[in-house]
């Protein structure tokens, strides 16, 4: 879905530049990529006149290395270390790597991801692409809450009592108020031929886009 909030000269801009890393990357890489797929697939082309049995050893050998690279890095938890500054920064530590442990498995589920996606893309073509960010997702819930309705005389004035307090009785009402289903960082696989880069960039740090 296109953003409205953008000029139509800055899509252009934007299809403009998809275009040229597409084209730079097709030209470089897309046939390389195809038959390392077709190669991890066991596809390969018949020929006439001799047999076309394939030993599926490159299928092999990416499975293994995906497995061992899956158990090098989610072997033992937690996976990241905080280390503190400071001898007073180390209970901070501590409570900053229980949160990243945690995030990383109940929330990203970062275990599941790389070993379905990344990793294979990794050891198939070379390159593992993903994205990270915040995700906030919000809905909408309707409950009863007690609240205090002041008390009105027929002139629409509230009633006191002895000491001067407005007098009220509590009444139940639908109310509605909106309550945070993810507020969390999330960690995305990106398909290679999904990911335009700068063709004139030697790394992403230096990417124009």
């Amino acid at each position: 879905m296109l953003d409205k909030t953008k000029s139509p000269k800055d899509l252009g801009n934007i299809i403009s530049r998809i275009s040229t890393a597409e084209q730079w990357r097709d030209g470089n890489y897309r046939e390389d990529w195809r038959r390392y797929y077709r190669l991890y697939r066991s596809k390969v082309a018949s020929m006439e006149g001799r047999s076309n049995v394939f030993v599926p050893y490159t299928f092999m050998q990416i499975e293994v290395i995906k497995s061992r690279l899956s158990e090098s890095l989610f072997s033992a938890r937690p996976y990241l270390t905080v280390l503190p500054r400071g001898d007073e920064d180390k209970s901070r530590g501590e409570k900053v790597q229980t949160l990243l442990d945690w995030q990383m498995n109940e929330r990203m589920d970062l275990q599941r991801m790389c070993n379905d996606k990344l990793l294979q893309s990794l050891c198939c073509y070379g390159t593992a692409v993903t994205y990270t960010g915040w995700l906030v997702e919000t809905r909408k819930v309707k409950s009863n809450q007690t609240i205090a309705a002041p008390l009105e005389d027929q002139f629409g004035q509230p009633l006191l009592d002895q000491f001067g307090t407005p007098l009220t009785m509590a009444s139940r009402q639908v109310m509605e108020r909106e309550i945070a289903v993810y507020d969390d960082p999330v960690c995305q696989s990106v398909d290679i031929f999904d990911f335009f880069v700068d063709p004139d960039a030697e790394d992403i740090a230096d990417s124009r886009y």
